[in-house]
């Protein structure tokens, strides 16, 4: 309990001393089976680190497929190249 006490402490000296602004509000999400209370962050770390990151999945799908389209570009150039002949 000090730790929490030293940051609002803190946070009060930043917020009203220093700025004459109220302390903000954190939005908390409480979670009743685990008993502890989550920050709603933007960037939040992962519950499970198992779980995939679904930006690199996404990312590399549309990866694969830019490489398939070039690769069938390339192969049809190949063979107008052919027909020409």
């Amino acid at each position: 309990m000090e730790i929490a006490q030293i940051i609002d402490d803190a946070l009060y000296q930043y917020y009203v001393v220093k700025q004459g602004k109220e302390v903000p509000n954190w939005r908390y999400i409480k979670d009743s089976d685990l008993k502890i209370c989550k920050m709603n962050l933007l960037l939040r770390p992962l519950d499970n680190a198992n779980d995939p990151v679904w930006s690199v999945i996404i990312s590399l799908v549309i990866l694969l497929a830019g490489v398939m389209w070039y690769i069938v570009y390339i192969m049809r150039m190949a063979f107008d190249e052919l027909e020409d002949e």
